[in-house]
């Protein structure tokens, strides 16, 4: 079952993101998943997506890389939700 870690929306410009208690656990990532990728490529998305896999992650680690992703300028929605040690974003692309 996926537990939704993070919702981001247009409201992270303004600084306010949803965290789940979820994450309030650090974990370790086993491996990530990018889905809803129309258009850009998923090298573009861990170039911009500062954690890389066997990272400890927690909430504030997590929002501070969804706001790197959020500075691409690529996307105008991400969702981060994990399955175990899989960290799963979920993107709209602009």
């Amino acid at each position: 079952m996926r537990r939704s870690l993070l919702a981001v929306a247009v409201g992270l410009a303004l600084g306010t993101t949803g965290i789940d208690s979820a994450l309030a656990d650090e974990f370790t990532v086993a491996d990530i998943e990018v889905e809803g990728l129309q258009r850009v490529s998923a090298g573009s998305v861990f170039s911009a997506f500062p954690v890389n896999i066997g990272e400890q992650l927690d909430e504030t680690a997590l929002a501070s890389a969804i706001k790197e992703l959020f500075r691409s300028g690529l996307f105008t929605d991400v969702e981060a939700s994990r399955e175990g040690g899989v960290l799963i974003l979920t993107v709209k692309e602009r």
